[in-house]
């Protein structure tokens, strides 16, 4: 439950307060629950935040925010279990059904911007900047347990496990920039993070530092068809995968870029509703690359959804 109001102090300061109520009760329905370690768990948190935002102009506005969070596990993080075998060697992926939720405190200080007619009478310019600073308890993050076995023919099997990172301290800052000239678009975002454990004071790996995206396209207005491409680009840095088993050093994974060609077309049925269809075509390289929590990704997917305003 989520619940947020405004109050304008006067008509440059607005104070924003809002309150959220979490709720979450899992309860396994199988007949083993013992032996897969299926136990119940049910918690609930309140979690308050407010903002305040300075508007100079319309067009204009800084802001700063403290927040708290809360985040339960999602079931894929608490059961997913998998043996992938590799030549020599198999990885594990435990469940870990006693994973903690985060909580967080959360602060943030930001720009927002709205241009119109900026260069030309048909333009529009939107911009938006921020930096944060979250302290998070139990931060929930995959990576190696550190254990390690052999099967009857001598291949090693290392595991792998979705944990929680006691306190943890995330700072970073994010941008972005749309454009809109007419019929073309363009839109390009910026951010980088870091994550460090505060018990040790070591960076936690498996975290991507930063993340860039690039998206230009154009829309055909008579139709209201809007073609698009997208990059995305993730840089390198280091990894939850040790150097060797239980040495406490780990890996450094290169960066990579993924490509999307998109097609997005929204019909308007007259008092009615507004949908939105999109067909996309991600990773048209079929690059092969590997995420900094160890993941692996390759292939080429396509994609389709729709939505509706009513």
């Amino acid at each position: 439950m989520f619940i947020q109001d405004e109050y304008a102090i006067n008509p440059y300061l607005t104070l924003t307060p809002v309150l959220r109520w979490s709720y979450y009760n899992r309860k396994p329905t199988t007949d083993n629950n013992d032996k897969f370690g299926l136990a119940s768990r049910s918690d609930s948190k309140v979690t308050p935040g407010i903002t305040l935002t300075l508007s100079p102009s319309k067009q204009l506005s800084f802001y700063a925010s403290v927040q708290t969070g809360y985040r339960p596990p999602f079931l894929d993080e608490l059961y997913t279990s998998i043996e992938y075998p590799e030549f020599g060697m198999y990885s594990v992926v435990l469940p870990n059904p006693d994973l903690k939720p985060e909580e967080s405190i959360n602060v943030e200080i930001g720009v927002n911007g709205d241009y119109k007619s900026l260069f030309s009478d048909s333009d529009r310019f939107v911009f938006h900047a921020n930096v944060f600073r979250d302290r998070v308890k139990n931060l929930i993050n995959a990576g190696a347990t550190g254990d390690m076995d052999f099967t009857d023919d001598g291949d090693m099997i290392l595991y792998y496990s979705i944990d929680n990172v006691g306190k943890a301290l995330k700072t970073g800052f994010e941008t972005s920039a749309d454009y809109y000239p007419g019929n073309a678009d363009f839109h390009l975002s910026y951010g980088y993070l870091h994550a460090e454990d505060k018990n040790t004071g070591e960076k936690i790996p498996g975290l991507t530092p930063m993340q860039a995206t690039l998206r230009a396209g154009y829309t055909y207005k008579p139709w209201n068809v809007n073609g698009w491409y997208r990059m995305r680009l993730f840089k390198g840095g280091k990894s939850n995968l040790e150097t060797a088993w239980n040495s406490g050093e780990y890996k450094q994974l290169g960066g990579f870029a993924t490509h999307t060609l998109g097609l997005t077309w929204k019909p308007q049925i007259k008092d009615w509703a507004d949908f939105t269809l999109t067909f996309s075509v991600d990773n048209i390289t079929n690059k092969k690359f590997r995420y900094l929590n160890g993941g692996y990704g390759v292939g080429r997917s396509y994609r389709a959804w729709l939505s509706a305003t009513f």
